[in-house]
């Protein structure tokens, strides 16, 4: 059975015990209800986000681990002509390189 429109879902009384310190008990009565059900609806949408964060991460190490040990890409256009030194990390541009453009 459906609910017709504009119609209140049944709602239910769920009692939790919280630290007499909790920044809850600082939000007036009247809201504190509405205040921590969207606390628990957005850690449960945060919950399922960090589910989906954590399986991006492993196919990442999974294909990091696919190409360790490979010759690395050849760098972008940007780059060519263009060298860090080793000791400082400053650019140093390769003048002949740069004129040849």
């Amino acid at each position: 059975m459906g609910r017709s429109k504009g119609e209140i879902p049944a709602t239910r009384k769920l009692t939790i015990r919280l630290p007499a310190n909790h920044p809850v008990f600082a939000l007036p009565e009247r809201e504190r209800s509405r205040v921590v059900r969207e606390w628990l609806d957005r850690g449960r949408d945060m919950a399922a986000a960090l589910v989906e964060v954590r399986r991006e991460i492993e196919k990442l190490r999974r294909a990091m681990d696919g190409i360790r040990g490979q010759p690395a890409p050849p760098r972008g256009p940007d780059d060519e002509g263009v060298r860090r030194e080793e000791t400082r990390g400053a650019a140093v541009i390769d003048a002949a390189a740069f004129l040849d453009i």
